[in-house]
């Protein structure tokens, strides 16, 4: 589906997004030079969370 997206988490800042069809990374030396990403499933708790049934 062209409206669908995954969420995924930056490992480096702890940052969720949610990615779709159409996505960019930005990278800023210095400031942000890299991402680590985590793709997250439904049952993926986050950090701190616990997983939901």
């Amino acid at each position: 589906d062209w409206h669908e997206s995954v969420p995924v988490r930056d490992e480096l800042t702890g940052e969720t997004y949610h990615w779709g069809r159409a996505n960019y990374v930005r990278l800023e030396p210095g400031h942000r030079p890299a991402h680590v990403f985590t793709v997250l499933r439904p049952s993926t708790p986050e950090i701190g969370g616990s997983p939901t049934t």
